[in-house]
């Protein structure tokens, strides 16, 4: 029994996840025990009722919640991968390159002479977000932009938040591009400016991360940093199976690359990808 603790299936994010996870799992012979309500104590609770042989866990943005459930699990001698970037070096872990992401949607965003950017952050504790925001700083400043005249709004992931983000920030100022942390809050965005008779990608560039579902079906398609779910899912079901079975897994930290995904929300046409 493998258990995967998630924040929230109804998610495209972690539907794709579990899909392939489950696909995995089912061709080795391993049963999936899935977990969302309250999943961080979940964690301890079923350590104690050692019901579960394994675990993948979402790393929780908590430092302490997350140091608590990897002294357990280490107590208990009970293999376990976090996905997303872990708290503390050493934690095995799968992830993907938020970095590289972010970092090449600034040189694109570059290439099209964007200068007056707005970022429209998660929330601060959020790691994806922050490790967004860095990598695309550090890509304004490869391309000689200075990364301090990057504009910020936060966000709290979700639609509704990108929505009142656009609205805070383009109610008292402006800006020639819109860089959402999130498909999400690129959508809310992209909802705001409808309503206001802006016009995408005319008036503002608009781009997000993750790639979820709806993005090539908007109007106009949504340009974005794809993120690999299936592949994490499938990867990180198959690393448990290794530790379960004493084979081990290669190093501790498994990086997954993104892809950048141009269409036409940013004023590219939509058959051009970067």
């Amino acid at each position: 029994m493998i258990a995967i603790l998630l924040p929230d299936v109804t998610m495209p994010y972690y539907a794709n996840l579990l899909e392939s996870a489950d696909q995995v799992a089912e061709e080795r012979n391993y049963h999936l025990l899935i977990q969302t309500r309250e999943y961080k104590s979940s964690v301890l609770r079923l350590i104690e009722e050692q019901r579960v042989d394994g675990y993948i866990i979402r790393n929780s943005g908590a430092p302490e919640v997350d140091r608590t459930i990897v002294n357990k699990l280490n107590t208990n001698c009970l293999p376990f991968i976090f996905i997303g970037r872990p708290m503390d070096e050493g934690v095995l872990s799968i992830g993907v390159d938020n970095v590289g992401g972010a970092r090449d949607m600034a040189h694109h965003f570059v290439d099209h002479g964007f200068r007056d950017i707005l970022f429209i952050t998660g929330p601060p504790k959020k790691i994806d977000s922050n490790d967004r925001i860095y990598g695309f700083k550090l890509g304004l400043s490869e391309c000689g932009i200075d990364p301090d005249s990057l504009k910020y709004v936060e966000g709290n992931f979700t639609q509704a938040g990108g929505f009142r983000a656009a609205a805070d920030f383009f109610s008292r100022d402006g800006a020639e591009a819109v860089f959402a942390a999130n498909d999400q809050m690129a959508l809310g965005a992209l909802h705001y400016f409808y309503e206001q008779g802006i016009r995408v990608p005319q008036d503002v560039a608009v781009a997000g991360f993750d790639d979820d579902f709806f993005a090539e079906f908007l109007c106009p398609p949504l340009s974005t940093v794809r993120q690999p779910m299936a592949e994490i899912g499938a990867v990180a079901v198959e690393n448990i199976i290794l530790m379960l079975e004493g084979s081990g897994i290669r190093k501790n930290r498994i990086l997954l690359p993104t892809e950048l995904m141009v269409r036409r929300s940013c004023g590219c046409g939509e058959k051009n990808k970067h």
